[in-house]
Order: C-alpha cells, then structure tokens, then sequence
C-alpha cells in the first residue's frame, strides 16, 4: 500500500501538509505505480513586457508546480518500495532563448532542474528521475503570432559554443 499524505492529516509520511487535498486522491485513486511520466505545459507567447501576470502564473502551475506536487504524492511510497521511474518531460525551450518565450521557457527549464534535485534525494532509495526535452512538437497549442526577427536568438555556452 502506497505511503499517502493527506492535507487533512500529519504523519512520517506527510511532510508537507499543505498540498491541495486532490494530490492525495489521485495518489490513492492510482495506488502503487512503477513509471510516472510528468507531461504537461501551458504557454502564453508574448514579448517579456506583454505577458500579464495571471499568464505566467498559470504557465508555472501547470507545468512546474503541478509536477512538484504530483512527484511529493509519490516519492517517498516509490522510494519505501525501491524502485520506480519518474520522467519529466521538459523542452528544448528550456535551454534556448526563444523569442516571446522567456517565461515558458522557463516553465520548461524548472523540469530539468527539479529532475536533478529529486535524483539526488531519491536515487540511494532505488528511484530514477529523466528530463526528457524534445525540439518542435505540434500539438493543440494557441499559435504563435508572426512576430518580425528571429525567433532563436544566438546564445553561447560555455561547452557548446555559440547556437545559431
């Protein structure tokens, strides 16, 4: 039986109590689960200084904040059973500067970086974590509006080089 915490309740397996109560209902609704895959995204393009607040924010909790609490449903019932996959599905938006895309880019970055902090706190107990970021995708997503100048703009690294 999977370990559950509940925004209700506290125990050794409710660190955080104060995750919405549907987090514990989807992890119970499940039970114990082998491979979660964390696919999810919302995009809003726009130049920095026209992108509105309520935008970025429901860009964040879709894709950064939504991962965060599904991956605290099941970590550490995943660990008690020492073994489980997590993949975190990013973007290759997340590590080029796209255009009108600062702050989805950045929604898509947070995978990567959530990925490496859960490996380090889960992988001695048996649990794996993957980003994977793929390039273009079409999906249902609103078009993005034509904007005039290039949608990549040139970025360096420090292994890489310069990206064109």
């Amino acid at each position: 039986m999977p370990c559950l915490w509940s925004a209700r309740t506290t125990s050794t397996c409710n660190p955080l109590p104060q995750y919405p109560a549907g987090i514990d209902r989807l992890a119970a609704a499940a039970g114990e689960i082998d491979v979660l895959v964390n696919n999810a995204g919302h995009a809003v393009w726009a130049p920095t200084e026209e992108t509105k607040v309520s935008d970025y924010d429901a860009m964040f909790a879709g894709t950064v904040r939504a991962a965060f609490l599904v991956v605290a449903a099941f970590a550490l019932a995943t660990a008690a059973k020492g073994s489980g996959n997590v993949i975190n599905i990013g973007s290759m938006a997340g590590s080029l500067g796209l255009a009108t895309g600062a702050a989805y880019g950045a929604t898509k970055a947070a995978p990567a970086s959530m990925t490496q902090g859960w490996a380090a706190e889960y992988s001695g107990r048996g649990v794996r974590f993957d980003t994977v970021a793929p390039g273009p995708v079409s999906t249902r997503l609103p078009p993005v509006p034509p904007r005039p100048g290039p949608m990549l703009r040139t970025c360096s690294t420090p292994s890489a080089g310069p990206l064109r």
